[in-house]
C-alpha cells in the first residue's frame, strides 16, 4: 500500500533526471552470455512515467509521438520497497525488482499492473484484470467498436475495399492506466511497436532493434486517461478555419486546364468552396 512505499523511501530530493536500475538474474539464468538490462525510470510531461527498457540505448527525444505541453513532473527516488527500486511522483509510482519485474501503482499505492520478468529489451508482458481496452484506433469495419482485445499493429493505410484504417500503439485500460509505446523511427509506414491485448495480459513488442520506451499513465477513468495522453503527446491542434467549410475534391482530374475551368465554374456560380483538393495518382 501507499504507506509501505512512503515509509520505505530513502531520503532523496525531488528531481527531473533518470533513475537507472540494473536487472539481470533472469537473463543470466537463460544465457551465460546475456548482459544485465539497465532500466531507466523518469517522468515525461506532467502525467506520464517514462520507462526505458534498455537505458544504455539513446533516448528517443525526437519522436513526433511525444510532445508534452507541460514540464516533466518531479519525482522522488525510492530505493527500497516491496516492489524493488523505483520512483514516486504525484500521479503514482513505478518500480523495478532485482529480478526484472516492473510494477505500476496509483497515487494511493494500489497496484495497477505488474509485468512478467523481463527477458530482453524488446518485449514486455503486463498483467491484466479483465479491464476494457480503449484507444487502439479503427477502420471502416470496426469504427463502431470502442473497446476490444486483439493484436494492434500501428499503421495508417488504405486497405482495398475496406477504406482507411488507423491504428496506434496506445491504449487505456479500465484496470486504471494508459500506455503509449515508442520506438526509434524506421523506414516503414508500419510502426514497429505492437501490442496484443487480452483479459489476462497485454504484451508489448518492438519488432526492430534499437531503443524501446513505454509511457505509463495512472488514471482511474477513461476521461482522465485521455487527458493524461493529450498532456503527453500535446493537445490536439485546432484545424485552420477553411477546413470547417466546403471542400471540393474529386478523383480523376485530366489536366491543368480542366482543373482551372472547374475552379472558375465554382467561382462564377457563387458556390461556397473554401478549399480545392487536386487528387492524382
Amino acid at each position: 500500500g501507499a504507506t509501505g512505499v512512503a515509509a520505505a523511501a530513502a531520503p532523496s530530493s525531488e528531481t527531473r533526471g533518470e533513475a537507472r536500475i540494473a536487472v539481470g538474474s533472469q537473463l543470466r539464468a537463460l544465457s551465460t552470455t546475456a548482459s544485465p538490462l539497465e532500466v531507466g525510470l523518469s517522468t515525461r510531461g506532467a502525467t506520464a512515467f517514462r520507462v526505458r527498457l534498455d537505458a544504455t540505448q539513446p533516448k528517443i527525444d525526437d519522436s513526433s509521438m511525444v510532445a508534452p505541453d507541460d514540464a516533466d513532473a518531479f519525482w522522488e527516488e525510492v530505493t527500497s520497497s516491496p516492489y524493488g527500486h523505483g520512483i514516486k511522483a504525484s500521479m503514482g509510482s513505478v518500480f523495478v525488482s532485482a529480478e526484472g519485474r516492473i510494477t505500476l501503482l496509483d497515487a494511493d499505492g494500489k497496484i495497477l499492473t505488474q509485468s512478467r520478468l523481463l527477458i530482453h529489451s524488446g518485449e514486455i508482458v503486463f498483467s491484466a484484470k479483465g479491464g476494457l481496452v480503449y484507444g487502439r484506433g479503427a477502420g471502416a469495419l470496426d469504427a463502431h467498436v470502442l473497446a476490444q482485445y486483439g493484436n494492434v499493429t500501428p499503421v495508417v493505410n488504405n486497405f482495398f475495399r475496406k477504406g482507411s484504417e488507423t491504428n496506434v500503439p496506445y491504449y487505456y485500460t479500465t484496470d486504471g492506466y494508459a500506455a503509449l509505446g515508442v520506438a526509434a523511427a524506421g523506414s516503414s509506414s508500419i510502426l514497429p511497436t505492437t501490442y496484443l491485448a487480452g483479459p489476462d495480459s497485454i504484451s508489448w513488442r518492438n519488432a526492430q532493434p534499437g531503443p524501446f520506451e513505454l509511457y505509463l499513465m495512472p488514471s482511474d477513468t477513461l476521461e482522465r486517461g485521455t487527458f493524461a495522453y493529450y498532456s503527453l503527446v500535446g493537445k490536439p491542434r485546432v484545424p485552420p478555419l477553411y477546413s470547417f467549410g466546403f471542400i471540393a475534391s474529386r478523383w480523376g482530374w485530366q489536366d491543368r486546364s480542366y482543373i482551372e475551368d472547374t475552379l472558375s465554374r465554382f467561382r462564377s456560380g457563387s458556390y461556397p468552396a473554401d478549399a480545392f483538393i487536386v487528387d492524382f495518382e
